[in-house]
């Protein structure tokens, strides 16, 4: 399985994460699944989150309104979420989710977590380039004054009764994040 973000929601997540920088930011990811990934087309950022620097809370009854109206509003089917793990002090910030993550996260539902740190240089803006890391799981790079690292998780559905389905990490793509363009016509 991987998880495929369009530009639109690579756009979102990455600004949202750094608008809100030293504090977390939280939000809805929709799309829809085929056989072997999740196709991400946008990212909602929840602009009333309770944001801390190392947490970050939906507000529950907003967080119902939104997704209540959905379904009137698009095809997409939310998919699960993403927030940020800004860098504090001096602890370097992870792509990786902490012990109330992996209790957050519901049965079948994906994260996307995204580390921001201080870059250690800064990238001109023309400049700025993601790779692939971590044998294709992640994806990372540098935007002005900010490291960036995106990786994915999900939650398999129980399958045995008073078994806790483990939280793994999946393979993310974002081709216009890397250097591909989409829009352009290889003919």
């Amino acid at each position: 399985m991987t998880i495929q973000l369009s530009h639109a929601a690579f756009l979102s997540i990455t600004l949202s994460s750094i608008e809100a920088y030293k504090k977390e930011c939280y939000g809805l990811l929709l799309g829809y699944r085929t056989d072997n990934s999740w196709i991400v087309e946008y990212a909602l950022p929840y602009q009333t989150a309770e944001r801390g620097h190392k947490t970050v809370t939906p507000h529950s009854v907003r967080d119902r309104r939104v997704r209540t109206c959905l379904p009137q509003l698009c095809a997409y089917e939310p998919l699960g979420t993403f927030h940020s793990h800004p860098d504090w002090g001096n602890c370097r910030a992870l792509a990786k989710p902490s012990r109330e993550d992996v209790q957050s996260l519901a049965p079948g539902e994906i994260e996307i977590i995204v580390a921001v740190n201080d870059a250690r240089a800064r990238t001109k803006i023309s400049s700025a380039r993601f790779r692939q890391i971590d044998r294709g799981r992640k994806i990372s790079g540098t935007v002005c004054d900010f490291a960036l690292t995106l990786a994915a998780f999900y939650k398999p559905p129980m399958l045995e009764i008073g078994a806790a389905p483990r939280v793994r990490c999946i393979p993310l793509r974002c081709p216009s994040a890397i250097g591909f363009d989409p829009d352009i016509n290889w003919k």
